[in-house]
């Protein structure tokens, strides 16, 4: 959530709105899913490790290192299109209603 803060005022938003958007509590939940997405790769890339081992052993460690880069990009991939479905269909809807109703002036 911090990390949208910082983006957001660098490219001129005020911190404190800001802040004050992220923290309600509909936008909150979905920042909760973001830092789950954001943790996925580690257990992706935990069973993708585990299944390569079990099934070549030690001397599948080309395999390994590629399906292991496959699967960081992938989940790289998935977590970047989220946070910018998020940011559109979910974030500026809301800050546009709360902007009408005077949440950001007080």
């Amino acid at each position: 959530m911090l990390f949208s803060v910082d983006v957001a005022a660098s490219i001129g938003y005020p911190v404190q709105s800001s802040l004050r958007l992220f923290r309600h509590p509909e936008a909150y939940r979905w920042f909760l899913l973001l830092t789950f997405l954001m943790g996925l790769p580690v257990f992706v890339k935990a069973g993708i490790r585990a299944l390569l081992i079990s099934r070549f052993g030690i001397e599948g460690y080309g395999v390994y290192l590629s399906a292991l880069s496959l699967g960081s990009w992938l989940t790289y991939g998935i977590i970047l299109a989220a946070y910018g479905y998020i940011f559109r269909k979910h974030i500026y809807p809301l800050a546009e209603r709360l902007e009408k109703e005077g949440y950001f002036s007080g």
